[in-house]
């Protein structure tokens, strides 16, 4: 089916350099300023939304285990525990906040899970106050990063590792070499 606007995006001259600058330029500056099902086919080619190197955080002050307040939303001044971060999004998951209801595949009854949000709009709950904080890193004398709550001056550990990786014990095969061979 043909959109409304179709005779105008096959009329706009595209540069004839090579096949990729036709494809970018028909995708990034034509498909993208007209309400129609060219949109759909711009967000299937472009694959998951991710964020632009210039504005990856480079250094989280949130970790998995950390309890947080939602600043913004719905859930606004909700606490939680961080679930999940999503470094390449910018985005954490947070306990109990942005709940959406999805069908279960196999049993197929609703049951609500949890959804990310923006880094941005959560803040570490200070241990000595209760309520959120923002946080500056510094780092001590033994090289160890530690964080600073700005509203208390108190200290915020970091939360336990939730997994550690050990080393495997290397274990004789069948296809093993000898030592006295090799």
């Amino acid at each position: 089916m043909r959109c409304q606007n179709h005779e105008i995006l096959c009329s706009k001259r595209v540069p004839a350099s090579n096949f990729e600058n036709r494809f970018i330029y028909f995708f990034y500056q034509v498909a993208s300023s007209f309400p129609c099902p060219g949109n759909a086919l711009l967000f299937a080619v472009r694959g998951p939304k991710l964020v632009k190197p210039r504005d990856l955080i480079k250094n989280w002050k949130l970790k998995v285990g950390d309890q947080v307040v939602v600043l913004s939303g719905k859930d606004k001044e909700k606490t939680g525990k961080i679930l999940a971060t999503d470094w390449r999004r910018n985005m954490v998951k947070v306990s109990g906040c942005n709940l959406r209801r999805v069908q279960h595949p196999q049993t197929g009854e609703d049951v609500m899970i949890e959804k990310k949000i923006h880094y941005s709009n959560c803040n570490l709950v200070d241990p000595v106050t209760g309520t959120g904080t923002r946080v500056s890193v510094k780092t001590n004398d033994s090289g160890e990063q530690i964080r600073i709550s700005t509203k208390s001056g108190s200290i915020i550990p970091w939360p336990d590792k939730k997994w550690s990786f050990r080393k495997r014990e290397a274990m004789d095969g069948p296809k093993d070499t000898p030592p006295e061979i090799a």
